[in-house]
């Protein structure tokens, strides 16, 4: 397959994720469940100024904060609101959706890579994911980033020479475990 073609497919089913994604994002689901409500108030917490690195939300589960943070950035922007609220989990899912495909490609080749894409592309549950305001969205996206990072750290080509180990991929890795928790 050449590299044009791959890129105008990548492309394209990349578009068709972000369609299926964001169509009526702000009516379906219909209103906030439960956990998405008590990750809106940790977020209203947050820009209140109650930074903390756990947040007890009420129900009696500590909930981690990273997650708050972020959509309290992105609804600083955007607004709050049902769209505003899930517009921050709607990127981590595109993005989790282009990390799958770069290591995809870097593990299999550019067939597997545009095949995971599409499947992916067009999963439900990855869609319903996508479209809900929990921290639960960034689960796929961090483990594929740590693999990716991962697959950084090996020889993966045919040709076995000496390659001095790169400082950057093992760092990244080392913070990629350490932030684990916070999730």
């Amino acid at each position: 397959m050449n590299r044009q073609l791959e890129l105008f497919l990548t492309i394209l089913l990349l578009l068709l994720a972000l369609v299926l994604r964001v169509a009526d994002l702000a009516e379906l689901p219909p209103g906030f469940n439960t956990d998405e409500l008590a990750f809106n108030r940790m977020t209203e917490l947050m820009r209140d100024g109650d930074v903390a690195v756990h947040y007890d939300a009420g129900d009696g589960v500590g909930r981690a904060g990273m997650y708050a943070l972020g959509n309290m950035l992105v609804t600083q922007l955007t607004g709050d609101g049902l769209l505003g609220y899930r517009l921050f989990s709607l990127w981590g899912g595109m993005v989790s959706l282009a990390l799958l495909y770069l290591l995809a490609r870097r593990l299999f080749g550019p067939y597997v890579a545009l095949i995971a894409l599409g499947l992916m592309s067009v999963n439900l549950r990855a869609i319903m994911l996508s479209r809900s305001a929990t921290s639960e969205v960034f689960v796929p996206l961090y483990l594929i980033l740590t693999l990716l990072v991962l697959a950084m750290t090996v020889n993966l080509s045919d040709k076995i020479r000496f390659r001095a180990p790169a400082t950057l991929p093992f760092s990244m890795l080392a913070v990629l475990f350490g932030a684990a928790g916070y999730l």
